[in-house]
């Protein structure tokens, strides 16, 4: 089977027959990866000397998507919807990533709300 023939079997959480439109028409999957690992590539080649992008991929970019949007504060539900998941737990467990920047703002957020409540229960005399 070739690389074409996988392309157009590729079910992702149940979706399949994926196209991207181009100027030139609609194209697979795959091409859509051959195209970002070319841009990729181009990249590392003409800027030798700046730190190399990593590989990526349509799914990296997914995943990158349903991070954002969680971080950005969108509803769980919402973004459980726009990525086609069955449950939330797939969207949180699976499709979600914290960074320690994310944890950090996270908890000095809990920290500030800890404060401003323990100051209302008890108010300097």
């Amino acid at each position: 089977m070739t690389r074409n023939q996988l392309a157009q079997n590729l079910e992702v959480d149940g979706y399949k027959d994926f196209v991207f439109a181009t100027d030139f028409g609609l194209e697979s999957a795959d091409n859509f990866s051959k195209a970002l690992k070319n841009i990729v590539n181009a990249y590392n080649r003409l800027h030798p000397n700046e730190p190399q992008l990593p590989h990526v991929s349509p799914h990296i970019l997914r995943h990158t998507f349903c991070t954002n949007m969680i971080n950005y504060g969108m509803n769980i539900k919402t973004v459980q919807y726009l990525m086609g998941h069955s449950s939330v737990q797939m969207t949180l467990e699976v499709y979600t990533h914290a960074n320690q920047e994310n944890v950090i703002s996270d908890f000095a957020n809990i920290m500030n709300k800890c404060e401003s409540e323990c100051d209302d229960m008890h108010p300097a005399v």
